[in-house]
C-alpha cells in the first residue's frame, strides 16, 4: 500500500473509532443522568404512596376487605396523570392494583427490611421504572409496587444514535475530503523527491526541486538540493581526477616511450653500422641527453610518490638568509645566460621543509629562465602581508602563459610548448611537484601571467602556523590560478 493511502486511510479510521466511541460514551451517559432523574422521581412517587398507604393502614383491621378499598381511594396525580400502582401480599399475591402492569418477582428477593428498589421493566415496547417498597401492617408484609414509564428516554437515545450516525457518515465524508487534500499537499513534495532521486539515479545528480516551504518537509527540500550540488560536485571531481590519472597514464607511457626509442634507434646504428666518429658522437650525444631526461623524470615522479606517502619535518626557518641561499645557487646559472637576476627580501621566520621548499623556489627560478630570452630580467622576492601571510614570489617579463593554459599548468606532465621542453631538458613535472610541496605546508600558489609581458609565480605561506608534518596529518589541498 502507498504512504497516501496509508495516511488517508489511517485518518479514516482513527477518526471513525474516536468519534464512534466518544459518541456513544457521550449519548450513553446523557442517558444514564436522565433515567438517575428519572429513578430518583420513581422512588419519591413511591415514597407518597407509602407514607399515604402507611397512615391509612394502621387502623386496619381485614387487610383482604380493607386494602383494596383503601388503596382505591388513593389518587397521586403528576404530569402524565395518576401514578399506576399494585399491593401485593408476601407470597406475591395481588390485593389491589390500578392498572395492568405487573413486573418481574425477582426485585422482590433483592429487599429486605424497609429496603427499596427498582427495576427497568418493559411491557409491550414501553419501558417502565418498577419500584418496589415493603409496607408493615398488623404484622404483615405487603408490597407497594409502582410504575413510572420512561419510553420516552429510550426513544430519545435511539433517535440520539440514529442521527449521530448521520453526523458520523457526513464527518467521514468531510474527513475523507480533507484527509485526501491534505495527504496531497503533503506527499507532492515527496514525489518530487522520489522523481529526483530516479533522474539522480540515471545521472542527472543537480536538481532543483522548487518546493517553497517552512516546514520540515521544507528543510529536506533544501538540505537534498544541497546534496544534490554537492554530489553533482564530487563527481565531477573525480571525472577530472579520471581524466588526469588517465592523462598523467597517457603522458607518462609517451615521455618514456619516445626518448626510449631514440635511444634504442641510435644505439643499434652505432652497434650496427660503421659511421664516422664525429657521427658516432652526436648519436651518443643524443643518447646521453635522452638517458638524462629519463633520469630527470623519474627522480620528479619518485618526489611525488615520496610527497603522497612521507612525513617531513617542518622547523624554523629566517627567510632572508633561506632565499639568499637559493639566490647565490640560482646566480651561476642566470649569469650564464646574461639575465638580469635581482632580489627583494624581507625577513620572516617560518615552519617550513628546507629542502622541500628549496625545491619549489628553484623550479619556479628554473622555470622563468627558461621563459626569458637573453638579457631577460628575473626577480626573486619575499615579503610580509598583513595578515600574517608571508609571500614569495618569482617574477620574469618572458613570453607569458596562455590566458586558457593558466587552469591547467600544475598538472603532471602539461607543458605550454612541449618541442622547447623538452629542448630544454624538462619533463613537465616541475609545476605539479611544487603544487604539492606548497600543499604540504598548508599553502597556496596564485599564477599572475599576460602573453609576452611576463609571468609572476606567488607562494602564500602563513606565518608562525602549524605544518601538518608536526601533527600527523595531511593538508587540506588548496590552490588558487588568476587571470
Amino acid at each position: 500500500m502507498k504512504f497516501f493511502w496509508k495516511i488517508f486511510c489511517s485518518t479514516i479510521i482513527i477518526t471513525a473509532f474516536t468519534c464512534s466511541v466518544g459518541g456513544y460514551y457521550l449519548i450513553r451517559s446523557q442517558f444514564r443522568i436522565s433515567l438517575d432523574r428519572e429513578i430518583a422521581a420513581a422512588y419519591s412517587e413511591n415514597d407518597i404512596l407509602w407514607q399515604i398507604l402507611d397512615q391509612e393502614l394502621k387502623d386496619l383491621t381485614s387487610m383482604e376487605e380493607e386494602v383494596p378499598e383503601i388503596a382505591d381511594n388513593i389518587t397521586v396525580n403528576v404530569s402524565g396523570g395518576s401514578i399506576p400502582f399494585t399491593v401485593s401480599d408476601e407470597e406475591g399475591s395481588v390485593i389491589y392494583r390500578n392498572s395492568e402492569l405487573s413486573g418481574s418477582r425477582k426485585i422482590f428477593d433483592k429487599i429486605s427490611g424497609n429496603k427499596k428498589g427498582y427495576e427497568i421493566y418493559k411491557s409491550e415496547g414501553r419501558y417502565y421504572i418498577h419500584a418496589v417498597r415493603p409496607i408493615y401492617a398488623r404484622g404483615e408484609v405487603m408490597y407497594l409496587e409502582s410504575f413510572r414509564e420512561i419510553t420516552y428516554l429510550f426513544e430519545a437515545k435511539r433517535q440520539q444514535y440514529m442521527t449521530y450516525a448521520v453526523l458520523l457518515c457526513v464527518l467521514f465524508a468531510g474527513v475523507g475530503l480533507v484527509s485526501f487534500v491534505v495527504s496531497s499537499l503533503l506527499l507532492s513534495p515527496l514525489k518530487k523527491l522520489s522523481s529526483a532521486t530516479k533522474q539522480m539515479a540515471d545521472g542527472s545528480f543537480r536538481q532543483q526541486l522548487n518546493i517553497a516551504r517552512n516546514d520540515e518537509i521544507g528543510e529536506l527540500a533544501t538540505d537534498f538540493e544541497q546534496m544534490s550540488v554537492k554530489l553533482e560536485d564530487m563527481v565531477n571531481e573525480l571525472k577530472e581526477y579520471s581524466r588526469r590519472q588517465k592523462d598523467f597514464v597517457d603522458n607518462f607511457s609517451h615521455e618514456l616511450k619516445t626518448p626510449l626509442t631514440s635511444i634504442i634507434g641510435y644505439a643499434d646504428m652505432i652497434r650496427s653500422k660503421e659511421m664516422e666518429p664525429e657521427r658516432r658522437m652526436a648519436c651518443a650525444d643524443y643518447i646521453y641527453t635522452e638517458g638524462k631526461r629519463l633520469e630527470t623524470l623519474s627522480l620528479k615522479l619518485m618526489e611525488l610518490i615520496v610527497l603522497e606517502k612521507q612525513d617531513f619535518a617542518f622547523r624554523p626557518v629566517h627567510m632572508r638568509e633561506f632565499l639568499g641561499q637559493i639566490a647565490d645557487a640560482f646566480s651561476p646559472a642566470a649569469s650564464g645566460s646574461s639575465i638580469s637576476f635581482s632580489t627583494r627580501i624581507q625577513d620572516a621566520a617560518l615552519r617550513v621543509e628546507p629542502d622541500l621548499m628549496k625545491t619549489v623556489c628553484m623550479n619556479l627560478l628554473d622555470n622563468a629562465r627558461k621563459a626569458v630570452d637573453d638579457e631577460g630580467n628575473i626577480v626573486l622576492a619575499g615579503r610580509r602581508l598583513p595578515n600574517g601571510t608571508y609571500c614569495i614570489s618569482v617574477e620574469d617579463n618572458g613570453k607569458g602563459i596562455p590566458k586558457g593554459e593558466l587552469s591547467k599548468i600544475t598538472e603532471a606532465f602539461y607543458m605550454i610548448d612541449k618541442s622547447r621542453a623538452r629542448a630544454q631538458g624538462g619533463a613537465g613535472m616541475g609545476l605539479a611537484l611544487c603544487s604539492k610541496i606548497v600543499e604540504l605546508h598548508r599553502g597556496r600558489m596564485k599564477f599572475t601571467s599576460r602573453e609576452g609581458r611576463g609571468t609572476r609565480v606567488s607562494v602564500y605561506l602563513r606565518s608562525g602556523s602549524k605544518p601538518p608534518g608536526d601533527a600527523g596529518e595531511r593538508p587540506t589541498i588548496k590552490s588558487q590560478v588568476d587571470n
